[in-house]
């Protein structure tokens, strides 16, 4: 008896050394002794993972692609119109919609960037690309039943948390009734509406996101220089222009830029500091008030900036948008356009003039601010 109770004690004496005692478990490790997430080498609180998750009802066999937004809106005012393709042109996923019901797009990257606070969280756009018929058709939050939801794995110091989240807003857009709000919509849609109507349509999704640490300045190392803007009355009166042209030429060496796309049918490609004077100052035969005239004069601006250093993620998607449609049109056709493509030039022309002037994109150059708004 005394033999058995010393080994007992021997054993015990082991067991709080952790000698020889592979088995036995703490709240750290799984059944087989494997850390669980959280314990090692993962912060608590980190992003593991996440995925927006849709319904399927109407199959298309097309790839939906999901694009960071790049600027507010509102879930019952926003319009094709006023939305103006304000969202990174550069994807950020992709998913096959090949087949009815739930269906998961990653988009632990998105929200990584959202929680450390590289871009601003203003939700998913998804949308068709290539353009082709049928659509897509998934519900919206405001439908019965299958919801979008968001789920998200966070670190936790016993292993994970799943989080399923609920959207905060969504609308769909839809190019063929440009200043038509969609927010209250049951279903939203992706592509084209019908064979008869080849008008894009986009839905637009938008959550609020839990704590996740890893978020502003945490664990960074110097912030990233996205440059700064200038407006067009900088550009302009520094191209080697005015009075005995004593003015300093910044612009040609920034030098060539497509207003258009490249090689397009109608685009113009800027090759000297006088040619970009007289696109900045619009110096032509046509009135000065005419849209694609001002289309021209800002846009060229935008790109000296994105040129000269500033980032594009805020501007990108517009830009891309009047190219497009300077490829196809010359300063001319202005006064035979339909009235909804006159406000788009509009649209996309005030958009680069605030790009410019640092109200949106990284902001204006302190230091020749006396130039914003020229």
């Amino acid at each position: 008896m005394r033999k058995t109770r010393r080994m007992l004690t021997v054993l015990l004496i082991l067991m709080a050394a952790g000698l020889g005692c592979q088995q036995i478990l703490n709240p750290m490790t799984s059944e087989n002794g494997i850390a669980e997430l959280g314990d090692q080498g993962t912060e608590r609180g980190a992003l593991l993972g996440a995925t927006l998750n849709l319904y399927i009802d109407g199959v298309s066999d097309r790839m939906l692609l999901i694009h960071r937004i790049t600027a507010d809106w509102e879930e019952h005012g926003v319009t094709w119109q006023n939305f103006a393709a304000r969202f990174d042109s550069v994807g950020a996923g992709a998913i096959q919609v090949d087949h009815a019901g739930w269906l998961a797009l990653d988009v632990t990257d998105l929200i990584s960037d959202w929680a450390a606070g590289d871009h601003e969280n203003f939700g998913f756009l998804l949308k068709h690309e290539p353009l082709a018929e049928p659509r897509s058709i998934f519900p919206s939050r405001e439908a019965p039943a299958n919801r979008p939801y968001l789920e998200i794995r966070l670190a936790t110091d016993l292993g994970e948390d799943i989080q399923r989240l609920e959207p905060l807003a969504d609308a769909f857009i839809w190019k063929s009734m440009p200043i038509h709000n969609f927010g209250a919509s049951t279903p939203l849609y992706a592509g084209y509406a019908h064979p008869q109507v080849y008008a894009e349509m986009q839905a637009l999704i938008r959550f609020e996101l839990p704590e996740i640490s890893g978020g502003p300045n945490e664990g960074e190392d110097d912030p990233v220089d996205e440059g700064c803007t200038l407006g067009k009355g900088y550009w302009k009166t520094h191209a080697g222009r005015g009075p005995a042209k004593v003015q300093q030429d910044v612009v040609a060496a920034l030098l060539p830029l497509w207003l258009g796309e490249p090689n397009g049918t109608h685009s113009l490609v800027v090759e000297d500091a006088d040619a970009a004077w007289k696109v900045l100052a619009m110096q032509t035969h046509l009135p000065k008030n005419n849209g694609v005239v001002k289309l021209r004069a800002h846009l060229l601006a935008t790109k000296l900036n994105v040129a000269n250093g500033a980032s594009d993620a805020e501007i990108s998607a517009t830009v891309s948008a009047a190219d497009e449609f300077l490829a196809e049109h010359v300063s001319e056709d202005w006064g035979d356009l339909p009235k909804e493509l006159r406000k788009a030039v509009r649209s996309w022309k005030a958009l680069c003039e605030a790009f410019n002037n640092g109200e949106i994109g990284p902001g204006s150059c302190p230091e020749l601010s006396q130039y914003v708004g020229n």
